[in-house]
């Protein structure tokens, strides 16, 4: 891998990880207002999907971000 991919890599990580962090908080504060109002609701079942696939992908871009930190671009 060149030195131009990896940096790309990296820094898609990073933008990845920024979102994240934003978003994360959000959704959790969502599915909890939505179990106190309607522990029923459908909509919640889709929030807490969403947590789960945010919470994947903030595990697939540290990973990918820490090989691509350890990898020799030489």
């Amino acid at each position: 891998m060149d030195s131009s991919t990896m940096e790309t890599v990296i820094h898609s990580c990073e933008v990845i990880l920024e979102s994240l962090a934003r978003e994360v908080p959000h959704l959790k504060k969502s599915v909890e207002q939505i179990k106190q109002m309607n522990p029923n609701d459908p909509f919640l079942l889709h929030v807490e999907r969403l947590l789960e696939n945010a919470k994947q992908a903030d595990a697939t871009a540290r990973m990918t971000f820490d090989v691509a930190m350890k990898t020799d671009v030489t």
